[in-house]
């Protein structure tokens, strides 16, 4: 990013903070659900079974009688 669009996503920024208190729970709400979905993302991501084929691992970390 150059320093060009810096005063740009400040403006933007400034001008979509809420104005009343409900528009601040709305803001909360909103970002709670947010928080509650990239939870589930990551726990999803979290319980894959990782092997040599869709790592980084190594062949031989896949285990004996692996069907990789």
């Amino acid at each position: 990013m150059d320093q060009s669009e810096a005063p740009d996503r400040k403006a933007a920024a400034v001008q979509d903070k809420p104005e009343t208190l409900e528009q601040c729970h709305a803001v909360i709400e909103q970002l709670g659900q947010e928080l509650a979905q990239l939870r589930e993302q990551v726990s999803a991501l979290l319980d894959k079974k990782l092997n040599s084929r869709n790592s980084s691992k190594p062949p031989s970390s896949d285990g004996p009688g692996s069907a990789v």
